[in-house]
């Protein structure tokens, strides 16, 4: 490749040995010599060059004024001074205002070099300029990717859960209005019941996973009881309170902090699995959670005595979609949530379950306490 040198030069004597010294180490250019502030700021603007080569001082023209036209031009190549005798104190100030190098006349064996290692600088600016302007792109389309996404999901969610709210209660008023044919048929008014809370959580998991992945952090106080008895109300409709016994305790008196939705949502998730996969055998289902705050973190143990998770799901139990039966309830996104959301706080999640034994989560979350606000 040919490089086009653009040369601020008044004496031919210097550019015959400048040429000289760059063909005799191999280079191949052309060249254009100019010697006055019209014919430079022309040359910059018609020339394209790779490369500038500036004497410091001309009849009319100084090497410093050739750099602020450089400047100007914004051109994206080396400008490199080559000169009498100057002073430290020059060549250091013109370093510092952003010529590549300097060459002395009487040294001019250099030149070839600092011509290569400069451009060889250039180059390797002008890929790292490119990559990142490709990340730029990238995470702006991504970011718009990602607000798309959301109001998808949001809007997909809305439209789903409106008409399933319509649907439910309509199946309420059949149920207060119909009478004997209300009573008759009741069979299939669970079932529609069933079938509509079903898919509802469905859209809830989505939903929930979307949050998790989107919203930032929070370190909201936590009402520990006030979380477990909110939660247990709002899966009222999967099972009557008075069909099974619930038993909190809570120790350490420590202050809680976390992120209360994404919190919500953990402990939701895992006490309805504990009333999803409740043992009809054993007669009433019993939830017991015990949970001990200290100033570092909470340890919450959730346990049941439902019908336990066989030996060979331990493995994939909190993998996305998995679910351990064809016939399984929900979406098989729950626990995979669980994790993500105690992973996003910075929490473990483990467990210890045998079929037929039931099933206990352990969680050990981190106090996330808020961060004093600086005085103003």
């Amino acid at each position: 490749m040919s490089l086009r040198i653009l040369v601020l030069e008044d004496s031919r004597d210097d550019v015959k040995l400048i040429e000289r010294v760059l063909k005799k180490d191999g280079l191949v250019f052309t060249m254009m010599v100019v010697h006055s502030r019209d014919t430079f700021e022309a040359a910059l603007a018609n020339y394209e060059p790779d490369l500038i080569l500036s004497d410091h001082r001309l009849p009319h023209y100084s090497s410093a004024e050739a750099f602020e036209a450089f400047k100007k031009k914004s051109l994206d190549i080396p400008f490199i001074l080559v000169t009498g005798a100057v002073s430290e104190e020059f060549a250091v100030t013109s370093l510092k205002n952003g010529i590549d190098d300097y060459i002395l006349k009487d040294n001019l064996s250099k030149l070839p070099i600092s011509i290569r290692r400069a451009l060889d600088k250039f180059k390797t600016e002008s890929e790292r300029k490119v990559a990142e302007e490709a990340v730029r792109v990238q995470n702006e389309e991504l970011l718009k990717i990602n607000g798309e996404l959301d109001s998808f999901v949001y809007m997909a969610s809305h439209n789903l859960r409106a008409p399933l709210m319509s649907i439910s209660g309509l199946v309420n008023l059949i149920r207060v209005e119909g009478g004997e044919q209300a009573a008759q048929t009741s069979q299939y008014l669970d079932l529609i019941t069933e079938s509509i809370n079903r898919l509802d959580g469905n859209l809830r998991d989505i939903l929930d996973y979307s949050r998790n992945s989107r919203s930032p952090l929070r370190a909201d106080p936590i009402d520990l009881k006030f979380l477990f008895n909110g939660c247990l109300e709002e899966l009222a409709y999967m099972v009557p309170r008075s069909e099974f016994d619930f038993r909190l305790s809570i120790t350490g008196g420590v202050d809680f902090f976390s992120d209360l939705v994404r919190l919500k949502i953990i402990v939701s998730n895992l006490l309805s699995n504990s009333i999803k996969y409740r043992d009809a055998r054993k007669g009433k289902l019993v939830i017991e959670v015990q949970v001990n705050t200290s100033p570092e973190n909470v340890i919450i143990l959730i346990k049941d005595n439902g019908t336990g998770i066989h030996v060979d799901y331990h493995e994939k139990l909190f993998d996305m979609f998995f679910r351990a039966t064809e016939n399984a309830q929900g979406s098989g996104l729950g626990l995979y949530i669980v994790r993500e959301i105690t992973n996003k706080l910075g929490g473990t999640i483990s467990f210890n379950s045998s079929l037929g034994f039931g099933t206990e989560f352990t969680l050990t979350m981190p106090n996330r306490h808020p961060v004093p606000e600086e005085d103003a």
